[in-house]
């Protein structure tokens, strides 16, 4: 486990960050059926940036992905915090949306330069990537960027609506430009079709929503999120504390096999207001579906 002082980049073990307005915990494993474990996730209430990455490839490579990944979006928050002029100027700011998602937007951009670069610097890491989750939270909202299949879940009122969309093969074989979709989901479903490293531009999903009290916000990897159920995730979050809601999702999926590695973020929101990021919001548009 790697310390700083501005937050906690783990693969292996623990890191609890209590707040006066939040609660917030994480939490991975290496499975039962790996030899390595290729997630990191990281805490970083200063700048109340909270991810999961989960990587891909060789031996090395997918734990170098994931945490080249992590390291990078936190790196490029830090910096656009310390030198606002020169991250303005980003040809990919955009004028019309809020400071995180901005910052969100460009980190993934940079990140995925870093990552394929060093993917393409030595025979060992090629063809390395990983998925990312993160959220940013700030004053009356957060705000939810992936890119891959690792999750982001809100729980609010006993109900979990998903704040990510999946970047696999399976959901997108319905899209209307995707006409060859639907014979490639047969034959490969779960095949990421976008990943940090992946590609030399990649698109993440970006979505913000206000934050009420008593709003539960999960993070995991698919070695959760394939073997745990959602009602499962609700149940789970509702009845216990951030550090246990890890450790019960955790152990129930190791249960169920182990058989990826898995990691989850427990975020629970105890008051409304938030001062990290610098106050440009838009008008944000609630792209959710309910799963009961």
């Amino acid at each position: 486990m790697s310390t700083h002082n501005t937050g906690t980049i783990s693969r292996t073990g623990l890191s609890a960050m209590p707040e006066s307005e939040y609660e917030v915990f994480g939490k991975t494993h290496i499975g039962k059926k790996r030899r390595v474990n290729q997630d990191t996730f990281l805490l970083d209430p200063k700048i109340g940036l909270f991810l999961v990455a989960d990587g891909m490839g060789g031996h090395k490579a997918g734990d170098t992905a994931s945490l080249l990944a992590a390291e990078g979006i936190r790196t490029c928050f830090e910096n656009a915090l310390q030198d606002m002029h020169n991250f303005l100027a980003d040809d990919a700011y955009e004028e019309n949306s809020s400071f995180a998602a901005n910052v969100l937007k460009i980190a993934l951009k940079r990140t995925n330069e870093r990552v394929r670069a060093k993917g393409e610097s030595a025979a060992e890491y090629h063809g390395m990537g990983s998925t990312l989750a993160a959220v940013c939270l700030s004053d009356r909202q957060i705000t939810c960027a992936n890119v891959g299949d690792s999750p982001i879940y809100l729980v609010q009122a006993g109900r979990v609506f998903p704040l990510f969309m999946p970047h696999t093969v399976e959901e997108e074989a319905h899209l209307p430009e995707n006409p060859e979709g639907r014979r490639l989901a047969r034959k490969y479903p779960g095949m990421l079709t976008r990943a940090i490293g992946g590609d030399k531009t990649v698109e993440p999903y970006i979505c913000e929503i206000p934050v009420s009290r008593g709003d539960s916000f999960v993070l995991c990897t698919d070695g959760l999120s394939g073997t745990v159920g959602k009602n499962e995730i609700v149940r789970i979050v509702r009845t216990f504390s951030a550090k246990e809601a890890c450790s019960a999702l955790i152990d129930l999926a190791n249960e169920r096999g182990g058989a990826d590695n898995i990691t989850a973020v427990v975020l629970n929101i105890e008051k409304k207001k938030f001062h990290f990021l610098p106050k440009r919001w838009f008008p944000f548009q609630r792209r959710l579906k309910t799963d009961k």
